[in-house]
């Protein structure tokens, strides 16, 4: 405890601007000495000579790993942010920990001293460690831009002496700016002078109060710094590698594993015992509340109920619709599945013989379990689909390969929040959503023409090019390890891998053998000419209202009643038309059933769902004080 207190304590000193200067010691002088060599690399040795008025157990440093340069880009200021690399650091002679260090990317915290003992008077600390500079993304010039002292230092600091010595000569037209102050200050208020002698800047600041920042900056020439580490490149390379392998894989996927499609049969009714609920699961593997609709008619067809119209009641403005009426005629039978006989105790409560669907009530919790229930029903040898694993799991892992690949990208940390976040909502959020969508409406696709499959195309391109748009505005070209053409193979993969979510599950032996037969069945009622409807309708003359709930599920309500609107038929005996016109005319009570199903009846059942309902379903030479890579604070603990 006492050591988790104590840390507290440094980070709440370390990482705070607006921290009170510290009387209880005095730097008397910090040597800073570094050898700048071609590529950028700076190995730096901080001697400081430290008086402790109080005791204390040692001294804490910080070293930041980031910071943000402006330049001018085509005349528009641009923020550039920078990652360095803070390495090999080591401590003469001293105890010291880097705890908590490791989780901060922005900073590197060392703590030197024991916790267990204190320290008095004068006491010498050399700290030396290197600081790698990545590229500057910036093709115009080259700059020394960096941060002797930071801003975060709380003691005095009576003497600062500062020698750099570089590997490489100066330019002729080597002009040296000094920047010091508070943080941010974009003037030279201590007065800095660096001696500028061959390959060697150095000078010496007296009496330095708490809080005050030197910064030195210099325009170079465009290569001065011979092939400087990129600090974030290879975790791109690498994540664009794999994005490209994983592309490859997806394409082979793509083009060797292709859905099964069925051979269709035209059929005149659907397959023997199967209800309408259950070819509108099939068709599209998804039990909705439209399915459990189509079973009243269904339910009708078989002789367990009656539909009948009742009067309308009186209203002040507009005509009213006819009220549906459902009558119990028998029970269903021992054998019905489950859901069935849910759907039928959501119609007929409690046992009673006649409903008024107006009155049904709320009947959420209990058309849900009818819901899951039909759902439930194709399990087994009636699964419909089953998961294609290798599917799945390229599917996760080029998710997770394009976010880190743009995570690691330096563009996404401009923003200053924590990569995996910007990473998230920049990929993962367009990207899985485009490809639900796709995975959802895949389930359509054999009920579907090629129009059906062009608008889902239209819809993932207009889905890409935006997200191509604000990946592009939000990445700063200036500012950005990953290129438009690496964006492009990232944008490009993760497309086709949208297509292949259509396929992370795949349809069953049962499904695709029903699926012959079904859609030989809807080709048949959308396509079929009235010689062939009166051949039907004479061999069973109530062909058309067994064949109703079934056109129901299939989208074709409409379609059907109209195709045998010049057709002569029986009015069923389990339909009563508050008509008696209709009573006498098949046709006109067919399309009276057909209004009271589009606007009664559907309307009824998903009020009675809707109600209660809980979810269910399937350049330039400015700078600043405190500007650059180094800097960083340093006080007591």
């Amino acid at each position: 405890m006492r050591r988790l207190l104590l840390l507290i304590a440094v980070l709440l000193s370390a990482f705070t601007h607006a921290a009170e200067p510290d009387s209880t010691l005095v730097i008397e002088q910090w040597d800073y000495t570094a050898q700048v060599h071609t590529n950028h690399v700076w190995d730096v040795r901080e001697t400081l000579r430290v008086r402790f008025l109080t005791p204390h157990h040692g001294i804490y440093r910080y070293i930041p790993r980031k910071f943000i340069r402006k330049r001018q880009v085509e005349g528009e200021v641009r923020p550039f942010t920078y990652h360095t690399r803070i390495d090999d650091l080591t401590v003469a002679n001293w105890k010291y920990d880097r705890t908590g260090t490791d989780d901060d990317q922005d900073n590197l915290l060392v703590r030197i001293g024991d916790e267990e003992v204190e320290v008095e008077g004068v006491q010498t600390y050399e700290i030396c460690y290197r600081i790698v500079y990545p590229t500057d993304r910036y093709d115009q010039n080259d700059e020394l831009y960096h941060c002797l002292l930071g801003a975060d230092v709380t003691p005095l600091i009576q003497r600062f002496n500062y020698t750099l010595t570089f590997d490489k000569d100066f330019p002729r037209s080597f002009h040296l700016n000094a920047f010091s102050g508070a943080f941010g200050e974009d003037g030279n208020a201590l007065g800095v002078a660096p001696k500028v002698q061959g390959r060697v800047i150095s000078g010496t600041v007296q009496n330095i109060q708490p809080k005050n920042a030197i910064s030195l900056q210099a325009q170079l020439p465009e290569g001065y710094w011979e092939s400087p580490y990129a600090v974030w490149e290879w975790p791109v390379r690498v994540g664009l590698a794999l994005s490209i392998a994983l592309l490859l894989v997806l394409v082979g996927m793509l083009i060797f594993n292709k859905r099964r499609q069925p051979t269709v049969v035209v059929e005149y009714e659907a397959p023997e015992g199967m209800s309408s609920a259950e070819v509108g699961v099939i068709i599209d593997n998804s039990a909705d509340f439209s399915d459990l609709t189509s079973l009243i008619v269904w339910f009708a067809s078989k002789g367990y109920l009656k539909i009948r119209e009742l009067p309308a009641k009186k209203t002040l403005i507009g005509k009213a619709d006819n009220e549906i009426e459902l009558v119990r005629l028998q029970d269903l039978p021992d054998s019905a599945p489950k859901y069935q006989c849910l759907f039928w105790n959501v119609l007929f409560k409690d046992e009673r013989d006649t409903v008024q669907l107006s009155k049904l009530g709320d009947q959420s919790n209990a058309l849900q379990k009818a819901q899951k229930a039909l759902a439930k029903y194709f399990t087994g040898e009636r699964k419909i689909v089953r998961a294609h694993w290798w599917s799945i799991l390229c599917f996760l892992l080029y998710g997770l390969v394009g976010a880190f690949t743009i995570a690691k990208s330096n563009c996404v940390t401009a923003f200053g929040g924590h990569i995996s976040i910007f990473a998230f909502f920049l990929w993962l959020i367009p990207f899985y959503l485009c490809a639900a969508i796709r995975y959802l409406l895949s389930n359509r696709d054999m009920i579907k023409g090629r129009g059906w499959r062009l608008w889902q195309f239209i819809l993932w391109a207009v889905l890409t090019a935006a997200d191509v748009f604000a990946l592009y505005l939000i990445y700063d070209a200036e500012d950005n390890f990953l290129s438009l053409s690496n964006l492009l193979i990232v944008v490009l993969g993760g497309w086709f891998v949208v297509l292949l979510s259509g396929r992370l599950q795949r349809d069953t032996p049962y499904r695709v053998q029903m699926m012959s037969r079904l859609l030989g069945f809807r080709r048949f009622i959308r396509t079929s000419e009235l010689p062939m409807l009166k051949v039907q309708v004479d061999e069973n003359p109530t062909y058309f209202y067994d064949v109703l709930p079934y056109a129901m599920v299939f989208g074709l309500t409409d379609k059907w009643v109209k195709k045998f609107s010049e057709i002569e038929m029986p009015t069923p005996t389990w339909y009563e038309c508050l008509d008696p016109s209709y009573q006498l005319s098949g046709a006109l009570a067919a399309q009276s059933l057909s209004h009271h199903i589009t606007h009664g009846i559907a309307d009824s059942i998903q009020s009675a769902a809707i109600s209660g309902e809980s979810g269910a379903g399937s350049s330039s030479s400015t700078g600043f004080a405190g500007g650059g890579g180094g800097g960083g604070g340093c006080g007591g603990w």
